[in-house]
């Protein structure tokens, strides 16, 4: 990670989301609150998308409407609301009035959790894409050892983490060790593979469960993980299946998604379950409550406490 480069972007640019998917526009405003260390309000959120020429996103049926788009800004504030809620102390950011929303002035160690996650879904913002995504991949599979029972076994398999120190180099031999060590089949030859790939076959992160100190790995749980910072994470869903093309993985093996976002509506649950293809999803709420208050502070975690301290102290104009 660079030290020369500023956390941002110069432009803060709002997401490209449907309106209607107030969670995502949520997002930029909690974005725009951490890098502008000002109050923003609804008056402010307005002159950034309809007024600043930053709206990307179409103006649907909101063209020349001042209510309706009122009225929508007043409802993602509605919904920051509830978040504060429903992060408690996790969350960074306050209300100093009704209408009134910034970053709160002394940050704890959990808060910086959240800020992490922010600078993840905001992907296109940042200066350091390649730090942000490997260091999401090692707190997805946190998360994940977290949620699985102390007998699992969780690693990194992402071709680009230089954390990955079980399952490395070539594509062939990463798929030789994971079959070996779950014991199951390769369904292709060697040939099969180029002798250069040195991919991932679209899973960042690989698990299974055993039963204590039981050798047979029969009819197991297996988990196949991407981990999906930025956005088009609904087109990542299914990535996994290609190894599932190499090796005869059990019945109970899992397609598993991490993303940065918060995905809930008002009521918690999740506000595009129609899209969700996945059989297991951690979004921002079941991560964080899967790992510990000082997980940043931890050397494994060095480069992700960084990148959020350099965002806590990026100040720029918002145009």
């Amino acid at each position: 990670m660079s030290n020369s480069k500023p956390a941002f972007k110069s432009i803060i640019k709002p997401s490209a989301e449907p309106k209607y998917l107030s969670h995502y526009h949520c997002d930029y405003i909690e974005l725009l609150a951490l890098v502008s260390k000002e109050h923003e309000t609804i008056s402010t959120v307005y002159e950034r998308i309809f007024d600043g020429g930053n709206d990307e996103t179409g103006t649907e049926d909101f063209a020349q409407d001042d209510d309706k788009r009122n009225s929508l800004i007043d409802g993602w504030f509605s919904l920051l609301k509830i978040r504060s809620q429903r992060y408690g102390d996790y969350y960074p950011f306050e209300f100093t009035d009704e209408t009134s929303f910034k970053i709160k002035s002394d940050i704890i160690e959990k808060q910086k959790i959240y800020i992490f996650f922010l600078i993840a879904s905001a992907l296109a913002n940042s200066n350091h894409t390649p730090a942000v995504t490997s260091s999401f991949e090692l707190i997805a599979k946190s998360a994940l050892s977290g949620y699985l029972s102390g007998s699992a076994q969780c690693h990194v398999f992402g071709a680009s983490n230089a954390n990955n120190n079980v399952y490395k180099g070539l594509l062939l031999d990463k798929v030789k060790k994971l079959a070996s060590d779950i014991e199951c089949q390769i369904k292709i030859k060697d040939s099969d593979i180029n002798e250069h790939n040195i991919g991932d076959s679209g899973v960042d992160i690989v698990a299974w469960v055993v039963f204590g100190d039981d050798s047979c790995k029969q009819n197991i749980q297996v988990y196949l993980c991407q981990s999906a910072a930025g956005k088009n994470w609904k087109d990542k869903q299914n990535s996994m299946e290609k190894l599932k093309n190499l090796i005869s993985f059990p019945r109970a093996t899992h397609n598993v998604i991490f993303i940065p976002y918060d995905a809930r509506n008002e009521s918690g649950n999740f506000a595009e379950q129609m899209n969700i293809t996945a059989d297991l999803i951690f979004d921002r709420l079941r991560i964080i409550k899967l790992l510990s208050n000082n997980i940043l502070s931890t050397d494994d975690f060095a480069v992700a406490n960084k990148l959020v301290n350099n965002a806590i102290l990026f100040e720029e104009d918002i145009v």
